[in-house]
């Protein structure tokens, strides 16, 4: 097991695929930005410019992605040909199980901030 600096453990599998879990003592608030990532790939998004819509690097985004993807929150659709460029682009869409993530997300978010 492994602490990377992104606030997640990694996991090495059998299958040497990496699983990722959120770790609670993270310095980068990965809820916040799971919620951004969520949030912009709403109506889609090409996966490249997913890093520049976030305002973050791609050694940043990466391991969310593969992490959101992985527990079902981001999907990934087939490539399509692009007009402009003639090059593959996949798209990146957040899915029912990441827009109710969303949903709970924003609830307890201003439960917290609520003040009485």
């Amino acid at each position: 097991m492994i602490l990377s600096s992104f606030g997640y453990y990694l996991k090495a599998t059998a299958s040497e695929t990496p699983e990722y879990e959120l770790s609670l003592f993270a310095s980068d608030q990965p809820n916040v930005i799971i919620a951004n990532l969520l949030s912009i790939a709403k109506v889609g998004i090409p996966e490249g410019k997913l890093t520049s819509a976030a305002n973050l690097s791609q050694s940043t985004v990466k391991p969310f992605l593969n992490f959101l993807v992985s527990q079902g929150l981001l999907e990934r659709k087939a490539p399509f040909r692009s007009q402009e460029k003639e090059k593959r682009a996949t798209f990146l869409y957040t899915t029912e199980k990441g827009f109710r993530f969303l949903s709970h997300y924003r609830y307890l978010t201003n439960l917290v901030s609520c003040r009485d």
